[in-house]
Formats: structure tokens, sequence, C-alpha cells
């Protein structure tokens, strides 16, 4: 318990690190970790053996800081295409904050974990076609992309889901082809426009 309590004691003072670091304010409230490109907010943990996927939930909203171009971000519409831009949005962040300060994988790998634990990835039974899409776009770039292999028997579960959900089109082919992209995505605006293919491609395929 005493090498926990040091840690969660030490968070402030990391918070403030990557503060003065991004030029950002870092607060600890609430159950949810985000940033609006100005602050961070991280959520509340208090178990033991969670505090590496707190660090890692600080180390993927810095990334967004880092990287990510909110202006761009803005002016997206559609829900739909926010929803994939973000997926891939975060993969590319990751993978360059990683690229950036290696020793983030394991903290990044851990607060995915924590998701994992808490049946945050798991598919809801009957839902959506567009959640099924969204799920697998979401797992295959992290595992093929970020090496999060942690993600092996989701990945085997949402591939299954999409030839099912999308069986008598070519929706798995192309969608493929256009995930095998993310790996190269080295922008925002790439990211988006990488989204806006995959709604693109479905609205063909519809």
């Amino acid at each position: 318990m005493k090498k926990f309590n040091s840690k969660m004691n030490a968070l402030p003072i990391v918070a403030a690190t990557y503060a003065d670091k991004f030029g950002v304010k870092v607060n600890v409230v609430g159950n949810s970790a985000y940033t609006d490109g100005k602050s961070i907010n991280l959520p509340v943990l208090k178990k033991k053996g969670i505090t590496d996927a707190l660090w890692g939930f600080l180390a993927h909203e810095a990334a967004h800081v880092r990287h990510t171009n909110f202006n761009s971000w803005n002016k997206i519409q559609s829900p739909l295409i926010r929803n994939l831009a973000n997926i891939f949005e975060d993969t590319r962040i990751e993978r360059k904050m990683i690229e950036d300060f290696p020793g983030t994988k394991q903290t990044l790998d851990a607060a995915l974990q924590s998701i994992i634990n808490d049946g945050g990835l798991n598919l809801p039974e009957g839902c959506s076609p567009a959640t099924i899409l969204d799920a697998h776009c979401l797992i295959w770039s992290r595992y093929n992309v970020c090496g999060q292999n942690a993600l092996e028997s989701q990945l085997k579960e949402t591939t299954l889901a999409v030839k099912e959900a999308f069986e008598g089109t070519g929706v798995y082919t192309r969608l493929s082809a256009l995930l095998r992209k993310v790996a190269g995505l080295t922008s925002t605006n790439k990211a988006i426009k990488l989204a806006e293919d995959v709604v693109k491609m479905l609205s063909d395929e519809a």
C-alpha cells in the first residue's frame, strides 16, 4: 500500500510537469479522462494497482495536446465521422507519443487493460452494425498499429461480428484495405479524411 500511496502522491507533481511542458492545466476530478487542448482532466482512481493506468490516461491526453489539431477537430459535423476519426486519431497520437517517449507504452497499455478489466471493450449483445464497425476499427487499430496484444480475443470477436453484420457486401474487404492506412497517418486532418473515406465506403455499399 505504501508504494501505491507514493505513486498517487507523486501524481500532482507529474501533472504539474506535464502542465509546464505542454502549457496546459491538469485537473484530477470525476471519472473521465479528456482534454479540450487547453486543459487535461483525469479521473479520480483510488483502487490499488491502477496507478499505471492513471499515468496512461495522462499520457494519452497529453498526446492530444501535443499532436491533435483542435481547430480541424472542432469543425467535424457528422457524429459518425467524429467517432471514427476519434478512433484513428487516438491511435495516431498514442503511437507518436510512444515514439517520443518510449516509457509511455507501459502506462498506455495499463490504461487499456483497466478498460478491458471493466468490460469497456466487450461488444454488447444485439448491438447495431455501426457499433460493431466502430469497435472493430478501434480494436484493429490498437492491436495492429499500437501493438496492444491484450486485444487479441476482442479482435477475433469483432472480425467475426463485422463479417456477419455486413454479410453479402464488400464492407469487410474494403474496410480492411482502409484500415491498413491507419499506420501511415501523420496528422489530425488525415485521420478525419480516413474516417470520411470509411463512411463513403459504407454509403457506396449500402
